[in-house]
């Protein structure tokens, strides 16, 4: 284990959150590996984190020193540090009917389901059920749903 991994689990065990760890173990530090010891001191498996980091590699250069925080909240607005659980039986089974609900909306825009998929992914689900009913159903899906007295569907407008 790097002394980077360790000093990260222990400011993670003191309560401060991922992107405050981050902004500050990178500073003066290659910003790729820290993120990678970060993620390894929060648990996450290392193929998970390259494949969340996949596509990234042509911003690290991008960014300077003084722009550890804004990258550690970049790294974790697109999932990087999210810890992903197993939930039980009834949970799963929870976790299942949004993912359905979330089709039968007609489609959500990209970055709710995205949201949603994270919210989903890290077991918390009241938070994805919060976003889900707030969501707009969409007029083609429900175009669609719809049924003339032949039971073919209208043709659009």
């Amino acid at each position: 284990m790097s002394a980077t991994v360790e000093r990260a689990r222990e400011a993670l065990a003191s309560g401060l959150p991922p992107v405050e760890v981050y902004a500050a173990l990178t500073v003066g530090a290659d910003f790729q590996d820290t993120a990678l010891a970060v993620c390894e001191a929060l648990g996450i498996p290392r193929a998970d984190v390259q494949r969340r980091l996949r596509g990234a590699e042509e911003l690290w250069g991008d960014f300077a020193p003084g722009d550890e925080e804004f990258l550690g909240e970049l790294l974790d607005l697109i999932g990087v540090f999210d810890v992903h659980v197993v939930l039980d039986e009834p949970g799963e089974r929870v976790r299942r009917l949004l993912g359905r609900s979330m089709g039968a909306l007609g489609g959500i825009a990209s970055g709710a389901a995205f949201s949603i998929g994270r919210k989903l992914d890290t077991g918390r689900l009241p938070e994805a059920y919060t976003v889900l009913v707030g969501l707009p159903v969409r007029e083609a899906r429900e175009r669609c749903a719809r049924r003339d007295a032949s039971g073919s569907r209208p043709r659009a407008r």
